[in-house]
């Protein structure tokens, strides 16, 4: 911004702020005084009002006062007559006068006589609030304790607001005793209204306080008006205001609602006048303001714009060689003398700091790529043990944000990290932190405990050291050496496993034989033909047992090929079911009507038939006492392929046998070596998927297999 600009604007500021003290004068001082003139009229407006309607209820009282008080009533409260009632107490009566209540009631409330009529219609309009035949002595319009008692005021009935009065039956010159009371009334109908407007000059609205009567814009003013707060005030725009006043009822308590509608002339007038003054305050300053313009851009302006230009000049050409305008005596040319040794420092300076502030960017952005790349967490921690910083591998590894690393105490993390010393991981002190070390034991967020490998480093930055650990997750070699050392382990086993099983298979040819030859010759009723025949079938198990040896010895390398498990488990199920071990038990199928994998289907069939023969068994050997005897298959889509589940109602299996159950030559028949299983998770590992055992004594047992996509 120019300075010829800054000084407008403070000129213009300085103006603006004299219009706005007017302003503010006006609308605080002037304005609320006119507004306050406003609200006086107002108010005396609405006092007429209510005095017109308090007018009118002295008439009714006045009239009820003449019949009352007359010789003639006096007499028909004693003996009814009708001719009374014809001279005195026809419709014409109603009509003329404007009634539409007239009562009299004897002295213990019984009605004498009594008649609401509708004027429109002229027809009788009964209400409930006035009984046809007997009043109770407690009755607001029946206290009447002396010959000059009067009662009036406005009561809220079902048709609207009514003006009520009573007075005591006496002679006609207003002597007791009293007989009984007269009631006039009279509804506040629009025509009561625009008599009261023609005497008030006002546009007026009446409405009866009560729900049912009131509109919700009404109630809410009703709610504003209180004891010390008579009148309401709504300003209707600019040209109409509405005062509100509640008249009083004949209890007390609020009865209408009163609201004039009046024109807001002392507003205007007074606004028109505010409008000339402030029109006449904005010439002269805009006056003011030119001469003063002007008078600086003489003095100050345009000196100080020669030198803008000169400086504008070195901005955009880097030539501090340039001379500077014409000296002058004054402070102005001082300040461009000055200037050019000032912006001869600062290039020189400016250009030593963007060549280091590029360095140290470069080199940040380096050191920020390895960490958030390095395959190690990275973690920096005060020397409180806070940690101020995590790489995002370490926040992977301990199941953190990075944010949410940022405070955290590094014993939190790694308890082993202190040394042997007796301090507590709540003690963290970085002092005892050991630089380097074994494995150790890293705990993630949700309190899981991993292996890992910790090597820490100690920096001193400034007045302060700094601590940096470098974390690495061993639970994937650890797995991997675990796996390599079963490998081995099994490896080992098959060996020797097939090494026994061939010198074994042959002298048992040999042993069958024998025995076999030995038995056929003996006679038909010999006793020792069935040792020999159990001599024989020891001799075939031994050699199942030998046979097992060498398909867990052999070397599972599938031959995969497309392959539907359900229609393999449904082919498997109904051989099972036609042999005597299914007698009874129950094949069931759930999932999609084909689920392929693929696998080779001899050795899927195999590990189907261990698993089919293993729950057959189990329900034989103990099924739930509950469950029918089922061996359910379900079938069904993974994330990675395919599985198949095998559930059975068998025993079931307590939670060390399920531990167990996978290892070779564990078994809990007694009749079995414990290879079945075993001889599945080796296929089921052969094809890349996976083998899982599950259930509880009694509950039955589920056999999970997982099937990797082809």
């Amino acid at each position: 911004m120019s300075l010829s600009t800054r000084i407008a604007l403070l000129v213009s500021v300085i103006v603006v702020a004299g219009v706005g003290l007017v302003y503010v004068t006006r609308q605080w001082f002037i304005l609320p005084s006119f507004l306050g003139a406003e609200r006086d009229e107002a108010r005396e407006h609405v006092t007429r009002c209510l005095h017109a309607i308090d007018r009118e209820l002295h008439h009714l009282d006045v009239s009820c006062y003449d019949w009352a008080a007359w010789d003639d009533t006096y007499e028909y409260v004693v003996e009814p007559s009708a001719g009374y009632e014809r001279a005195n107490l026809a419709l014409p009566t109603f009509t003329d006068n404007e009634l539409n209540l007239l009562f009299i009631l004897d002295a213990q409330g019984r009605v004498v006589w009594g008649k609401v009529y509708d004027l429109e219609t002229e027809e009788p309009a009964p209400m409930a609030e006035f009984p046809e035949t007997h009043w109770a002595t407690t009755h607001p319009l029946l206290k009447l304790e002396s010959e000059a008692s009067s009662i009036s005021g406005v009561i809220v009935t079902d048709r609207g607001a009514m003006m009520i009065a009573s007075r005591p039956i006496l002679t006609t010159g207003s002597e007791g005793p009293i007989r009984g009371a007269l009631v006039m009334g009279r509804l506040i109908t629009d025509g009561l209204v625009g008599d009261i407007e023609k005497q008030t000059l006002s546009a007026i609205h009446l409405w009866p306080v009560r729900d049912d009567w009131l509109p919700d814009a009404e109630a809410k003013v009703l709610a504003q008006i209180t004891p010390d707060s008579p009148y309401c005030f709504q300003e209707v725009g600019n040209d109409l205001l509405h005062a509100y006043a509640v008249f009083p009822g004949l209890t007390g308590e609020p009865a209408l609602l009163v609201r004039l509608v009046l024109d807001r002339h002392i507003l205007a007038n007074g606004r028109e006048a505010l409008r000339f003054s402030r029109y006449a305050i904005l010439v002269t300053s805009l006056a003011v303001l030119v001469v003063v313009l002007m008078l600086l851009r003489q003095t100050v302006i345009r000196p100080v714009s020669e030198l803008t230009a000169h400086v504008t000049q070195i901005g955009g050409s880097d030539d501090l060689t340039l001379a500077a305008p014409a000296a002058r005596p004054d402070e102005i040319g001082t300040l461009g003398r000055e200037f050019n040794r000032m912006v001869r420092r600062l290039q020189h300076e400016d250009a030593e700091r963007k060549q280091a502030e590029a360095a140290l960017r470069d080199g940040e952005a380096r050191l920020r790529a390895i960490l958030d790349h390095a395959p190690d967490g990275i973690i920096t921690c005060d020397a409180h043990g806070v940690i101020e910083s995590a790489n995002p591998e370490a926040a992977r590894l301990f199941g953190y944000s990075q944010a949410a690393l940022a405070g955290e105490s590094i014993c939190r993390l790694i308890p082993g990290l202190l040394h042997a010393d007796g301090a507590s991981a709540a003690a963290c002190v970085p002092d005892r932190i050991a630089h380097s070390g074994p494995e150790g034991t890293g705990r993630r967020c949700d309190g899981a405990e991993f292996p890992i490998y910790v090597n820490a480093g100690e920096v001193e930055l400034a007045d302060r050291r700094l601590y940096t650990v470098v974390v690495r997750d061993l639970t994937e070699l650890k797995e991997m050496h675990e796996e390599l050392l079963r490998a081995e382990h099994l490896a080992t086993i098959g060996e020797m496993a097939a090494a026994i099983a061939h010198d074994i298979r042959n002298p048992l040819t040999g042993i069958s034989g024998a025995v076999q030859v030995l038995t056929d010759s003996l006679e038909a009723d010999d006793d020792r033909k069935d040792v020999g025949k159990e001599m024989v079938e020891l001799v075939n198990r031994v050699d199942a047992i030998v046979r097992r040896l060498l398909v867990f010895a052999r070397s599972h390398t599938p031959e995969k090929a497309p392959c539907d498990l359900r229609a393999l488990a449904e082919e498997i199920s109904r051989e099972a079911e036609a042999q005597a071990m299914g007698d009874g038990v129950q094949f069931t199928f759930e999932g999609p009507a084909a689920l392929m994998a693929a696998a080779d289907q001899a050795l899927v069939e195999q590990v189907f038939r261990n698993v089919l023969e293993n729950a057959m068994q189990a329900i034989k050997n103990g099924g739930s006492a509950t469950a029918a005897a089922e061996v359910h298959w379900q079938f069904s889509e993974t994330a990675t392929g395919g599985r198949v589940s095998v559930r059975d109602t068998g025993c079931g299996m307590p939670p060390e046998v399920q531990a167990k159950a996978l290892r070779p030559f564990f078994t809990t028949k007694t009749d079995g070596i414990g290879l079945g299983l075993a001889i599945c998770r080796r296929i089921m590992e052969a094809h890349g998927g996976g083998i899982r055992v599950a259930g509880a004594p009694h509950e039955g047992t589920t056999v999970e297999l997982d099937f990797p996509r082809g």
